[in-house]
């Protein structure tokens, strides 16, 4: 009975060393992609409210800085849309939605949403973006750096 338990603990130990035989996968170390091929960076903004068509999968956006606030986040979003990159400014203003919505909260009001008029303003321009309408995402940009920029309301 030992011998046949002490085998069968044996046998088990030695599935993850089997495991760990195998190669690496082709695309390791690489942007995430399909089938081995990396995603592309998109020039435009996708799966937001307000577009016409959402595809399945979100194209991969350029990245913005790791460390920036959500007021120099604000400032990549005003440049990329005045290039014309609506992709690059879709992440930055996501980004700076997330450093804003970053806060500190007793745990029994976890789950009441933030009512932070910045957090409100960024939505309204990804909303924007997502409907193609530039100038109003524009406008929401300016609001949430205004609103980001007054210690009275932070």
């Amino acid at each position: 009975m030992r011998t046949r338990f002490l085998a069968a603990a044996l046998m088990l130990s030695a599935i993850p060393a089997f495991a760990q035989t195998n190669p690496a996968p082709e695309d390791q170390g690489r942007s995430v992609g399909t089938g081995g091929q990396a995603m592309k960076l998109s020039p435009t903004p996708s799966n937001l409210p307000g577009q016409s068509t959402t595809p399945e999968l979100s194209p991969r956006l350029p990245a913005a800085p790791e460390n920036a606030d959500a007021a120099q986040l604000l400032a990549i979003a005003r440049s990329a849309l005045a290039a014309g990159q609506t992709g690059a400014a879709q992440e930055a203003l996501e980004r700076a939605e997330t450093r804003v919505l970053d806060r500190s909260v007793p745990p029994s009001q976890a789950h009441t949403p933030s009512a932070d008029p910045a957090v409100t303003a960024l939505g309204a321009a990804l909303a924007a973006l997502g409907a193609g309408d530039v100038a109003a995402a524009q406008r929401q940009i300016d609001a949430a750096e205004k609103l980001l920029a007054a210690p009275a309301t932070r």
